[in-house]
């Protein structure tokens, strides 16, 4: 029975080496998931605060495209404003030189209607020229006439 014994004894002193390389493997496994476990909570420390910052840069990304938007949008409201205004004075000022036009038209036959009405015979100026030339003519004849007979 000693064989046996030493037999038994040897695999026994072989599985005890085993259970202690194995008990060896084992904390250095726990070593190394708790180093992989603070290096994740690090890194998800880190991934945390680079999240905050990638949310602040986007809030300002953001505010900033809302503010360019916003003066592009004031700007072309403005510039469409101008355009209106300026084919609204056009607009009025084409209506108000046609209708001074009209009116104006209107008021001028008016006058020369009257002033045929009132006065039948007037003569234009040529007309009258000539029509004072020969008055003063027949007065410098019939004075030259009453002077020399």
């Amino acid at each position: 029975m000693t064989g046996l014994a030493s037999t038994r004894e040897a695999l026994l002193a072989e599985a005890l080496g085993e259970l202690g390389t194995l008990l060896d493997r084992v904390e250095a496994a726990v070593l190394a998931l708790k180093a992989a476990g603070a290096a994740t909570d690090a890194a998800s420390e880190r991934m945390a605060r680079q999240a905050e910052e990638a949310d602040r840069h986007i809030l300002a990304l953001v505010e900033g495209a809302k503010v360019h938007t916003a003066r592009h949008i004031a700007a072309h409201a403005a510039r469409a404003m101008r355009q209106a205004s300026d084919a609204e004075v056009e607009r009025m000022t084409a209506a108000a030189r046609a209708l001074f036009r009209e009116e104006l038209v209107a008021a001028l036959r008016q006058q020369v209607l009257a002033r045929q009405e009132t006065a039948p015979f007037v003569l234009s100026w040529k007309a009258a020229l000539w029509t004072h030339l020969a008055a003063c003519a027949t007065a410098s004849l019939a004075t030259w006439a009453l002077v020399t007979l």
